[in-house]
């Protein structure tokens, strides 16, 4: 699994360690951990956000003002530039994590 913030996958990171209690750590607690930030992340997700989270994911763009700051300021979406121009947006992928879609 790729893609998301750095600030996210040190406290996936921190948190496996912290259940595995030891660095020999195992795949499946990792899955664990990952469903479980996946849970806290989705639940406040509004029906009308799930549709631009599902039209981001299809398109890689964000067709409307207000949608983008809703999007943005929740971390669901990333916003890649390329010398100051936007060219791409990307939805977190630990939101379709364990749905079957990647």
């Amino acid at each position: 699994m790729s893609g998301g913030h750095v600030r996210d996958l040190l406290r996936i990171l921190n948190t496996w360690i912290m259940e595995e209690m030891s660095l020999s750590l195992c795949r499946d607690t990792l899955d664990t951990v990952i469903r479980a930030r996946r849970h806290e992340m989705v639940l406040p997700i509004s029906d009308d956000e799930w549709e631009l989270l599902r039209r981001v994911k299809e398109t890689k763009k964000v067709s409307d003002d207000q949608g983008y700051q809703k999007l943005i300021r929740s971390r669901f979406v990333f916003e890649y530039r390329d010398r100051g121009e936007s060219w791409l947006f990307g939805s977190r992928r630990v939101i379709w994590y364990g749905k079957g879609k990647s």
